[in-house]
This record gives C-alpha cells, structure tokens and sequence, in this order.
C-alpha cells in the first residue's frame, strides 16, 4: 500500500467519491432494461458500491 500525504488524499476524494456515483448511476440506469436473473447480480454491485463509498468516508474522517 502507498502511503500519501493527507493533503494529497483529500484533494483526491471528491474524484473518487463521484466515480463512485457515476458507477452507482449507471448500475441505476440498468436496472430498466435486465431480466430478473441479473437483479441480483445489480444488487450485490449496488452493495459493494455502497461498501466503498463507507470505506471513502471513513478514510475522510482520519484525513
């Protein structure tokens, strides 16, 4: 792992926050046009999603 300036990690969490929405938007935009077979699948995606913008705010926090 690359330990980095917080400076640095702050200025980087606005970017990684937003590709975190724009993935969770476009999982969103799916959920209209897959068979019920792959809800689940949107589902279990939307939760890691989920997961990794905890992880991005808990990072926040310390930084």
């Amino acid at each position: 792992m690359v330990h980095r300036e917080p400076a640095k990690i702050r200025q980087a969490l606005p970017q990684h926050k937003a590709a975190l929405q724009r993935a969770l938007d476009d999982v969103d935009a799916c959920d209209f046009t897959v068979n019920v077979n792959q809800v689940d699948y949107l589902d279990h995606v939307k939760s890691l999603i989920q997961q990794a913008d905890g992880i991005l705010q808990r990072i926040s926090a310390q930084v």
